[in-house]
Parts: C-alpha cells; structure tokens; sequence
C-alpha cells in the first residue's frame, strides 16, 4: 500500500493509554509512561527547557508556552500519580512542603483547619507560623482515637480536615471513611462541607488510596515512596474534584512552586518499582517491628501491622481494612535502666549511633533504611507545643535489604572503636580479637607515633575477616573494617574518626596521659595495665569518667574469664570454708628473650614496669577478686641477673642492663584478715609453681602447670570435714563448659565491648585496677624502705552466684 494511503499510526498515548482496570501493580510500571508521540521513546523524554517557540503571536504549540505553567515531563507525572490514586487530576509541585503550602490557601483569613495531633513537624511549622499569623485557624485533635471527636471540632469556619494516616512519627491511624461520614453533612465555610485533605505519605497509593475512603484530596511528599532512591525533591497533590484542581493548578502557576523536569523523571522512574519496593518495605517493616516487640529494654513499639502481643497496635482492625499492608515504617521507644541506669534518651542516641545498615538521616520511603530521633530531627518545631513527640523516640524507614540483615543491624549495631598503640601486643591480641568481633565493632583508626606501624595496623583491619580468636561472635558476618584510617596523632584520630571507645594498647608510662585525652573527648576507654603511673592520675581518669559517663574499664581481662568467676562462686558457697591464704606465681626471663617479641624489651627491666607491673598485675586480680582488698603490703625484691641478652627484634643480640629488681615477692594481708603472697620473676627459667593456690579451711585448690599454665586442670583437696562429703586430692578439675577457650587478653576486650553494649555489668572496674596499682606502688616503697605500707584505697569486688566445685 502506498504510503500516501496508509492509515495515520495510532497514537501512542491512546494505544498505550492507562485502564482503570489494571492493578496496582500494572499501573505504576505503565500510567503516564507511554512511548513519546515523536520518537517512540520508551524513556519518558526530559523536556529541559524554561520557555517553548510559539508558532504565531499568541499561538504556542500545544499550549506550551512557559515551563512554569506546563511541561511535558511534569504533566506525565501528574497523570501517573493521579492514575495510582484513583484520580481524575494531578498536580506537582517543588516539594510536598510546597504541596502543604498550597493546599493551604484554599483557607481562607477568618477560617479554620482541623487537623488531627501528630503531623510532620514542617506542617506543624507551616499552620503555626505561617498561618496562624495571616488569620486562618489550626485546631488539632487527637482525630485517630475516636474519629467522632472531629464533629467537636468542626464550626462554621472550618473549611479543611487535614489528617496523616499513618501519622508521622507515632505511627497513629486515622479512619478516613469515618471522619468523611462524620463531616460530610457538616456546614463549613462558605456554607460547604469541609473538605477532607490526606497526607498519604507515609503509606503511598500501593499501601491506601485514601480517596476511595472519601478523602477530597490527597497529597505526597514525592520525595518518599513515590521516587524511592533519595535523590531528587518532589511533591504531588491529586483529586477528583474538578473546581479544587482549577484552584490548584491556578496556584501551582501563580506561585510558582513546580518541580523541574528531571526532578519529575526521577519520579517517574521511581514509580516503576513502587509496587515492588512497597512489597519489600513492608515485608521488612514487619520483620524488624516483630524483632523490637520481642525485646526487654523496648518500651513500645507503633507499627500498623502489629496485630498481637504486647506491642500491638491499637488499631490494627483499622489498618487491615484501610491499608493493604503495614507499610516500612517502624517507630519506638527504647525502655530506660538496663545494666548501666541508661536514660531512655541515652539508650536511643547510642542506637542511632551504633547502626551501620540504618544510615543516621532524616528523609524517609527510599531503598535504603533510615534512622532518626524525631524530637531533635524531622519533628524538633513541634518542641514545646502539644504535639511535642518523646524526645528518646527512634523512628525507623526499613528499606529493601535483607530483613536478616537489617535485624542484624538494630540487634548489634557496630561499635566505632580505635586503637591507640600499634605494638606486638595490638597485632597479636587485640586487632585478631576485634577481627573476630566484627559484627559488633568496626575499627575505625589506628594510632601510633611511629606512622607506619600504624599504617599496618590499619591495613590489617581493613583486611581481616571475622575469626574465631575469641569464639565470641554469634551474629552474621559483617566483614572487616573497611573505614580504618592511619593516624599518627592521637587529637586527630578523635576529632576525625570520631570513635565510640578506644582501646589504649600504648607502653605503660603514656597510659594515663592517652586514656585522659580519650576520656576529655567523651570516648569509652579499655586500657592496658597499669591503669595508671601514680594514684593521682588514677583518680583524675576516674573522676574524669564518672563525670562524663563514660565506661573505663583496665586490663587484665582476669575477673572477667570463667575461671575466675567458677572460683569467686566457690569461694561464695562457703563449700570448703573460709578462704584464709592465697599464693601466687608468675615466673618467667622476661621480654628479652621471648622470640616472637619485636619491641624494645628494656624498659621492662627498668623502674616503673617489671615483673610486677607487666605479669605479676594477673595474679593480684585474681587474688583481689577473690579475697577482696588488701590493706598492708610488705615486699622484697632483688635482682638475679644484672644484664640480659636479647633474643629478638631491632635489638637482637645487644646486652642491656637490669635497673629494677626482676624478682619480687609482695606478702599481703587483706581486709579479710586473710594472707596473700605473690612472687613474680623476670629472672626464672621455668617453674611448675602453681599459678594460684587457694587454702580454705576445709581444703585447697591449686593450679599447677608447667610455667604458671593458667589454662592448667584444678587439683582439689578436701579433709575429712568438708561439706562436701569427699576426702583426699581430686585432680583434673575445670570450670563447667563452657570452659575459657580464649586468652585473658581477648576476654577482657571481648567483656568490654559487652559492657559498652549493655549486654553484661562490668567487672574489670576502674577501681580495682587502681587498687591493683596501690598494691604494685607499695611494693615497690617497700623494697625500698623494708618498711610495711597501707593501702590507700579499696574497691567493690564483683558478685558471682555460688557455685560446687565439681
């Protein structure tokens, strides 16, 4: 057939053209989306101009004269939203605050607006600064508890009901079909019934269709579910009635409040995936709203969805009639105590700081999950007024991630952790400890004077993948730290990365000095021992802590290992009688001969470290946590050998000199009454002297391995009058699995980052490792006087729950 006689193509805007039979699901892929009329585009095409050519005096082309006025972008836009909602006519504007601007002037000076009394706070600001002074009145009502209480509300100036169903942030909902019965025969301005306004925001046309219920007009911020990828600002208002789109449009051009063409595209592309996204948002809502309900420290949680159970919502009748799901909108309140008194408020910053799936922001409805507080956030207008929100409220916008992970996320939210200090001692424990705990903390900078020692540091936290070096993490892998920066300067490290806490790994002269610039820049702290150099510094980092809130907690980790605490509950059950003399070893050469060590080993032989302060701190802790404090010390100490060879390291072969004694024995007597004696030694080559051995009076317990083995069996002897009905020694005891399957070291950083997370009390206090320090400094006094010293402070030891040796 000739050309000239072939039927004009269809066009595609009738071909293509929406059908209100279509889903819901249909519809968001197709309405507003037909092929372009010129080119066959299946992209909507982006008409990026201001103004159009007209093809005569008074003549534009199609009627586009001025972008302000009508764009083809925006008009496909309005079409596809209206078309979602079940309306006859759409308008877009710059921004759903634009929406709520312009809604608004249909209110006139003299008349009122009813709305119901959790809104967004930017509409909160809009009624109560814009336009209360201009005249028109807002009255809010809690519209959502009983939908009668608006026929109260309602006089002969009321021209708007204005509702948000689910409202925004308690997650209230409003029955719109009730609230139309209840107005519809009401005489507002002008003689006419109110007019019924719906942010439908928070839910968005795949969750409600709010005209459907009898809603006059329904609004978006587009910016949310409507375009769902957080990059473009947009707002949409849609009705079916015909006089209040006129007015709109009118506004929409005299006020000039119009999206840009790409902004609409944005839009446009989002709505595509909305039903999908939708169906994700929710699945993913109601997973983690069924997580928070199942807590302890939740005080309440509001989502829709909630049918049953202490947290459900009170209106989940409502929400199965009105919406066709819960939606991805999580709101609660965090319950205030726990083990560390936390105020609600405190517990629900700590939250959004913690969280690394739920990005700290407002916005809400896209891809990704979103966390904020309302109080000081979205809703920090509203602040003093009776629509004041809970200032420890959480609200959450759960995206399209796994719902596993995103559950992971709130359960165990990383930790920001640096670490200060890039020895051996932080390479070997400490960076494969906190590998092995990846899914609760994230490195994110290590610290060391010397660059490029923390440059490896660095790298190998980012490199590590989670172990088993601790055995302590249960929850998914999370992978290693990608963030860990190198610093060289420790203010840096804290002004820039910004930790939550720091581990202090530094020599042990600088720990109070790095632990107090840690604790002045609000951060938690765990500390190699000592804890400090003198007993002044102690009490300042105390005080320093006290004060701001903050967790110090000291190394070792010994109180806090199971066989500790099996002892501490032996000693509680009064089983073998009063404990009334402990014993303890530690005797090795010390650091110049241990070859995996690649420091400078002789400051471990000269004043203010040695036996004492490096390992023999590890038997005071366990004989402290068992028998308490001390309050006199009397000690000895000499020196077996003037020089020491050294093994290993930069300094491999060199000779250097014994300043400090390198064997010590501190006898003690506790408040108890009981008596306490300690030998550590830089000078033994080896010994099967017990670790620890505990006289009761009705038996003894003894740890003996071949060089003060602590992971060596317990031996147990009982005399005849023991209540426990055995008599003689019983070897190869051990504490009841689970036995420690991890060093001291790794129990005390894994016990910190517990503390921190609120999941177990402290233990290895402050306190104690101060008074430790006490111990070791009157030692040291007492070497150099032979005179006996009193103990100048004391501690609070821990409580564990009895326990039978078996």
């Amino acid at each position: 057939m000739p050309d000239d006689q072939k039927p004009a193509p269809r066009p595609f805007a009738e071909r293509h053209a929406a059908d209100e039979g279509w889903s819901l699901d249909t519809l968001a892929v197709h309405a507003g989306q037909e092929p372009d009329e010129a080119t066959g585009s299946i992209a909507p095409p982006i008409y990026q101009t201001s103004t159009f050519a007209q093809d005569a005096v008074g003549e534009p082309r199609a009627g586009y004269e001025y972008a302000r006025t009508h764009n083809p972008t925006r008009e496909r836009l309005e079409r596809a939203v209206a078309a979602l909602e079940g309306a006859r006519h759409g308008i877009a504007f710059a921004s759903g605050s634009a929406c709520t601007a312009t809604i608004s002037e249909l209110a006139a000076p003299g008349e009122e607006i009813v709305a119901c009394d959790d809104v967004y706070g930017g509409t909160f600001r809009y009624f109560d600064k814009v336009l209360r002074p201009r005249g028109v009145r807002v009255r809010f009502d809690d519209l959502a508890s009983d939908p009668a209480l608006v026929l109260s509300c309602l006089s002969p100036r009321t021209r708007l009901v204005w509702l948000e169903t689910p409202t925004n942030p308690l997650l209230k909902l409003v029955d719109i079909a009730a609230i139309a019965e209840a107005v519809r025969g009401h005489a507002g301005a002008g003689g006419e019934a109110p007019l019924i306004v719906v942010d439908n925001t928070f839910a968005s046309p795949a969750v409600q269709r709010p005209l459907e219920h009898g809603a006059d007009i329904v609004f978006h911020s587009a910016t949310k579910y409507l375009a769902g990828h957080s990059d473009t600002v947009n707002g949409v208002v849609v009705t079916d009635r015909d006089a209040v789109a006129d007015r709109l449009r009118f506004l929409q051009n005299a006020m000039g409040g119009v999206p840009g063409p790409f902004d609409c595209f944005l839009v446009l592309r989002g709505l595509r995936t909305l039903a999908l996204r939708t169906e994700r948002h929710a699945v993913n809502g109601a997973a983690v709203a069924r997580f928070l309900a199942g807590r302890d420290d939740v005080e309440l949680v509001r989502y829709p969805g909630l049918a049953d159970g202490p947290h459900a919502h009170p209106q989940a009748a409502l929400a199965a009639r009105q919406m066709r799901s819960g939606g991805g909108m999580v709101s609660f309140l965090p319950r205030a105590g726990g083990r560390h008194g936390r105020t609600a408020l405190q517990r629900a910053e700590a939250i959004c700081a913690a969280t690394r799936l739920f990005t700290l922001a407002e916005s809400l409805g896209s891809v990704e999950s979103l966390i904020e507080m309302p109080a000081v956030m979205t809703h920090a207008s509203v602040a003093g007024s009776p629509l004041e929100v809970p200032g420890a409220l959480v609200r959450l916008s759960c995206g399209i991630e796994a719902a596993e992970d995103l559950i992971a996320d709130m359960a165990s939210g990383r930790l920001r952790v640096g670490v200060v200090g890039c020895g051996d001692v932080a390479h070997r424990r400490y960076l494969p400890a906190l590998a092995s705990l990846a899914d609760r903390v994230e490195i994110v900078g290590c610290c060391d004077p010397n660059r490029d020692r923390a440059e490896r540091a660095a790298e190998v936290a980012r490199r590590s993948s989670p172990g088993a070096s601790t055995g302590a993490s249960t929850g998914p892998s999370i992978g290693a730290s990608p963030s860990a920066r190198a610093y060289d300067d420790l203010e840096d490290l804290l002004a820039t990365a910004r930790p939550d806490a720091m581990f202090n790994i530094t020599p042990a002269p600088v720990h109070a000095k790095v632990s107090q610039a840690c604790l002045d820049a609000g951060v938690h702290v765990y500390t190699e021992k000592p804890i400090a150099g003198t007993l002044a510094d102690a009490d300042r980092l105390i005080e320093t802590a006290r004060a701001r809130d903050l967790h110090l907690l000291s190394a070792p980790g010994v109180a806090a290992t199971r066989r500790i605490r099996w002892l501490a509950a032996i000693v509680a059950s009064g089983r073998l009688g009063n404990l009334s003399l402990a014993v303890a070893h530690h005797a090795d050469t010390g650091p110049a001969t241990w070859r995996e060590y690649t420091g400078d080993p002789e400051v471990f032989y000269g004043p203010g470290v040695g036996p004492v302060f490096d390992h023999g701190v590890y038997r005071l802790h366990a004989m402290t946590t068992l028998l308490g404090p001390v309050r006199r010390v009397q000690a000895m100490g000499a020196i077996g050998n003037p020089t020491r060879v050294v093994r290993a390291g930069p300094r491999s072969g060199e000779t250097i000199a014994v300043t400090s004694p390198d064997h010590v024995l501190i006898n003690m007597e506790f408040a108890s009454g009981a008596l306490g004696q300690l030998l550590a030694s830089f000078g033994a080559a080896a010994t099967l002297a017990p670790w620890l051995e505990l006289h009761f009076r009705h038996g003894t317990i003894s740890f003996a391995g071949e060089s003060s083995d602590e992971h060596a069996p317990a031996s147990i002897y009982l005399d005849d009058d023991s209540a426990l009905g055995l008599e003689g020694w019983v070897h190869g005891l051990r504490p009841p699995p689970p036995e420690d399957e991890i060093g001291v070291v790794e129990t005390g950083i894994v016990h910190f980052v517990a503390c921190l997370r609120g999941e177990e009390t402290p233990v290895l206090t402050a306190e104690h490792a101060r008074h430790v320090l006490d111990i070791t400094l009157k030692a040291y006094d007492s070497i150099r006087d032979g005179a006996s010293h009193d103990t100048e402070t004391t501690f609070e030891p821990p409580s564990f729950a009895a326990a039978t040796p078996r």
